[in-house]
């Protein structure tokens, strides 16, 4: 958390700063440095409600420094493997072809898969105990996804509920499982099959200098739990803006579980500019708090005024809030070459190279003659 620069943190800036500059404030929805789409009025957004329009200082406080300003992007990527069966568990499986546990869980394999059972199975190789009723819904949940990825359409249709799927125009997808008990069939937690992660999410700050990773699902209760883990140990050193491609969701998540999370006090969630482009302009809470470049002065930290050759001032971004998507194939190929330098380690620590009456043997070379 010590890192520091001048692409990742600035000087903090006011209002009165961009006037100066030159700088001709717009409307609420315009973003510097895009083409602006027309904004549509305005509806009814309980959540936004809750938040009042972002403030900010004209000039700076008579008798107080400046201070400073830092921003964080953090995106995610796609990069599906199995982990643990176990839900609340994230780690790889110790058997990737046919197995279903990581290695502190293996011990489950031998108790029913209906993970609020805890019996042991009725006999060696069976997921279910004796229960008559959990060995019914095993075979209906086997016959129903053998093919299919169940948490995947779990996952499916947790995104069907978060958007609200009774008004949505798309297909549908309804689970057909039974009920267990008074329990919904697709809230049934159970161990049949090894999970999945739907992808590695990265925060680096606007530089590109790393901060953190975590493989993660898409839900916004998971990306909330990575950032507070990554400055559990820092709260002093949480960024002041982050930008995330879907921004006004993870803020709209943080104040319905805590309008007081302490994360809406110390640092404002913007969407980065590309992804920006694709949002609402009906979304109150999206266009007033998560512009990530907004010209209408509400954040002039996120803004600089430059001036083209026609003297001409224009406002444009003062960070870069892309740099995940730019640094994700230098951290893949990093991490290759860390890789190999580590297997190439263990090669010569158990000799296990090859040598020269290798490739004697392999191409038909003498012993003694020098290999090309």
């Amino acid at each position: 958390m010590s890192h520091g620069c001048t692409e990742c943190t600035h000087i903090k800036r006011f209002r009165s700063d961009l006037i100066a500059e030159g700088a001709i404030l717009g409307e609420d929805a315009e973003v510097a440095g895009i083409v602006n789409e027309p904004v549509l009025s305005d509806i009814d957004d309980p959540v936004a409600s809750q938040l009042e329009t972002p403030q900010q200082q004209d000039s700076p406080p008579d008798g107080f420094p400046r201070g400073y300003i830092c921003l964080a992007v953090m995106d995610g990527k796609n990069i599906p493997h199995q982990k643990c069966a176990l839900h609340i568990c994230e780690r790889p499986l110790v058997n990737y072809r046919n197995g279903r546990f990581c290695e502190v869980h293996l011990d489950l394999a031998e108790k029913c898969g209906i993970v609020s059972c805890g019996r042991p199975v009725r006999e060696v190789g069976a997921l279910t105990c004796d229960n008559q009723t959990y060995i019914e819904w095993y075979k209906q949940y086997r016959n129903r996804f053998t093919r299919l990825s169940f948490p995947g359409v779990q996952r499916v249709i947790r995104r069907q509920q978060e958007r609200g799927d009774a008004n949505s125009s798309g297909p549908i997808l309804r689970v057909e499982l039974n009920p267990l008990g008074d329990l919904p069939g697709n809230e049934v937690v159970h161990t049949f099959k090894a999970g999945s992660t739907y992808c590695l999410q990265t925060i680096q700050w606007a530089c590109g200098h790393p901060i953190g990773w975590a493989r993660s699902e898409v839900f916004f209760i998971q990306v909330l739990s990575i950032i507070n883990r990554i400055w559990a140990d820092h709260p002093e050193a949480k960024p002041g803006f982050i930008a995330y491609d879907d921004a006004c969701s993870l803020l709209r998540h943080i104040v319905t579980q805590d309008s007081r999370d302490p994360w809406l006090q110390s640092t404002k969630f913007v969407v980065d500019a590309w992804h920006y482009i694709g949002h609402l302009a009906t979304d109150a809470l999206c266009r007033l708090w998560c512009n990530p470049q907004p010209t209408n002065g509400s954040k002039p930290d996120l803004v600089r005024v430059e001036v083209d050759i026609n003297g001409t001032a224009h406002q444009t971004r003062a960070f870069n809030t892309e740099t995940a998507e730019h640094n994700y194939d230098l951290f893949i190929h990093a991490l290759m070459m860390l890789y190999a330098e580590r297997v190439e380690k263990r090669v010569q620590e158990k000799n296990l190279g090859l040598t020269d009456e290798f490739w004697a043997e392999a191409l038909g070379h003498d012993e003694g003659s020098e290999i090309q």
